[in-house]
């Protein structure tokens, strides 16, 4: 199944089944919304470019606690038209260690993005309080 008229498509990353069918060739704007299980980034993103063709993308929001960087680098890897990128409640506190691959890709990402306009959105309530009392 084809749908054409949708151009904005919310998606919950692990709801995604292997074996879907239906397919959404004119969406520009992307929001994944929060899963409860870590995804595998090249699994990730093998079922979501069978239904959206990803280079089409010019937006993405992601809204989702565990998504992690190894997850962003991956997506900007394949959808390198991304004009706007919207992270809401993502935490950004996780520490990380890029391979040396993973960082040779942030770079050449970063030569070749679009991206122009980024924003962070988060509910600050559940922060860690970073002052002691």
């Amino acid at each position: 199944m084809i749908i054409n008229s949708a151009s904005h498509l919310k998606i919950g990353i692990d709801k995604i089944p292997a074996d879907i069918v239906i397919r959404f060739p004119n969406v520009t704007k992307l929001t994944l919304i929060e899963n409860d299980i870590q995804s595998n980034e090249q699994q990730l993103i093998m079922n979501i470019n069978r239904i959206i063709p990803l280079i089409q993308l010019t937006h993405l929001v992601i809204f989702d606690r565990h998504f992690d960087i190894f997850q962003l680098i991956e997506f900007l890897r394949f959808s390198s038209n991304i004009q706007s990128l919207t992270f809401i409640s993502v935490s950004f506190i996780d520490l990380f260690c890029l391979s040396i691959e993973q960082i040779d890709l942030v770079n050449c990402i970063s030569k070749t993005s679009k991206v122009t306009k980024l924003c962070i959105q988060d509910d600050c309530s559940s922060l860690p309080s970073l002052a002691k009392g």
